[in-house]
């Protein structure tokens, strides 16, 4: 139907903050947290029961910073994109500079998704898987995307359509087809990080190639962006777990906890360097290591750990 193209058209839309290669998140997790309560039967959601979450999902999918998450900034700007509203708005008290309201002021208020925006979602299945596909997709590096519909408890009801439609616009950047195997073929099927590798029959697999600056940030698809790594390797580098420094060593972030066999590798290469791709192939472009390490250019390495 034409509103709900409207609708995917506002979502590939959505005004996140930028600055340079710097690009917040805030808006588009608090989207998935309203869709994800519109279908436990919550149609508005009162700031001061969801402001703890969305501080720590902030914090888990958005990049890192010296200060504590900021959730007050979507519920209150995302207004902007025709797709969410707080009904009370006029009666809110502003901060002395009008940007928006103060955080005591929007404790009392309560937000929700355009009515007619809700309706659709719930009156159409596909058109919902659309809708969190646009974005999961717009946004969020794809090993990130099963975690974060977990972590906001989205659960949408099955469909009754064999295939989904899927997003396509002329925004939407394809991937090159060639960069996964061009990674994998450079690191010799060979985890950079843990030495992970595995074979059936004379067929290697096991690996993931990964982008070190994400294909949704405008990482290009090319060997010099890319590592091969184990799938919880890679799980964990897109979270911003670990990352590289400027001679290829690998850091480590003060946040990560935890066992097993990746992680105890991880912390036992820290300040190792990281295996080299074969001859013939670049190594890793420092543009992208720091685009991922360095929080003022964009990345995710969790530098800063904070407590909720």
């Amino acid at each position: 139907m034409e509103y709900t193209n409207d609708y995917i058209e506002r979502l590939s839309r959505i005004a996140t903050y930028k600055r340079g290669e710097v690009r917040a998140v805030h808006k588009p997790l608090l989207l998935l947290l309203a869709i994800a309560r519109l279908f436990q039967g919550h149609g508005e959601l009162a700031y001061a029961d969801v402001e703890a979450q969305l501080s720590d999902l902030l914090y888990q999918f958005g990049r890192s910073t010296k200060g504590k998450p900021a959730p007050q900034y979507p519920f209150w700007h995302l207004c902007s994109d025709g797709i969410w509203e707080i009904p009370d708005r006029s009666d809110l008290v502003m901060q002395v500079n009008r940007e928006r309201p103060t955080v005591t002021s929007l404790r009392l208020a309560s937000g929700r998704l355009e009515p007619a925006f809700a309706e659709a979602l719930l009156a159409d299945r596909s058109f919902a898987r659309r809708a969190v596909g646009t974005i999961l997709e717009c946004h969020f590096a794809e090993t990130l995307h099963e975690d974060l519909i977990a972590a906001v408890g989205l659960q949408l009801p099955e469909s009754d359509r064999v295939s989904e439609p899927t997003w396509e616009t002329s925004r939407r950047r394809r991937r090159d087809p060639r960069f996964n195997s061009d990674v994998l073929e450079a690191y010799g099927n060979t985890c950079a990080v843990t030495g992970f590798t595995a074979s059936m029959g004379g067929r290697v697999f096991g690996c993931d190639a990964a982008h070190i600056q994400a294909h949704c940030y405008s990482g290009p698809d090319v060997v010099e962006n890319g590592l091969a790594l184990s799938p919880t390797a890679h799980r964990l580098f897109d979270r911003g777990a670990w990352g590289l420094d400027d001679e290829l060593r690998v850091i480590v972030s003060g946040a990560l906890d935890g066992a097993g066999p990746t992680i105890e590798k991880l912390r036992s290469m820290r300040g190792q360097v990281i295996r080299a791709p074969r001859s013939g192939f670049p190594r890793p472009s420092l543009e992208f290591v720091r685009w991922h390490r360095e929080t003022s250019k964009g990345g995710v390495f969790k530098a800063y750990v904070h407590a909720f």
